[in-house]
């Protein structure tokens, strides 16, 4: 049984056509229903998440500019380390301690009425403090051997790349068309 209190508080002051704010906010998430199928011994606990952001933005008519700053700290964030449960499927584990910290940038132009452009940067560290890597061990032969464990050390979240990016030029050629080239980058 899981219930959660998932508070979020934040100001925010304009002026002149900037706009600053600070925000934090608790996040908790059960886990996934195949994560309870790992054994009896290792259930997995909640999520909990802890976000601190601080920001800043300027809109003109033909402009706008923002700069976010954020911190992500996880309590118990459930990720896969390569364990096997009884059945031989992979699981996920909590780990005590993760975060992400890091700085987001976006940017649009309003170069004339028939074309503008917009991007944005994020620039970032995602870790996890220490967990347990585990590899499963074949032979020559291919004989299943189980699985060494290997510890890690302040190693990077998967799938949580450190620079993500992304440009868009829009051409408005005629009234009620629109064309975007893209560009992304991760």
């Amino acid at each position: 049984k899981f219930d959660f209190l998932n508070p979020k508080t934040g100001v925010k002051i304009s002026k002149n056509g900037w706009q600053s704010y600070l925000s934090y906010a608790v996040a908790n998430k059960e886990p996934n229903r195949d994560d309870f199928e790992a054994s009896t011994v290792n259930q997995p606990k909640k999520e909990t998440l802890h976000d601190i952001e601080a920001g800043v933005e300027k809109r003109t008519a033909t402009f706008f500019g923002g700069a976010t700053l954020y911190y992500m700290f996880y309590k118990d964030q459930l990720v896969l380390t390569g364990m096997l449960n009884d059945v031989g499927a992979y699981t996920r584990v909590n780990v005590p301690n993760s975060y992400r910290l890091g700085l987001e940038l976006q940017g649009a132009y309003v170069f004339s009425n028939w074309l503008n452009a917009s991007g944005n940067l994020t620039l970032s560290r995602n870790k996890i403090k220490s967990f347990t890597e585990y590899l499963d061990d074949y032979d020559a032969n291919f004989d299943w051997k189980g699985q060494h464990a290997i510890v890690h050390e302040n190693t990077d979240i998967s799938f949580s790349p450190s620079v993500v990016g992304a440009v868009t030029i829009s051409i408005l050629p005629v009234k009620n068309l629109e064309i975007n080239l893209l560009s992304k980058y991760v």
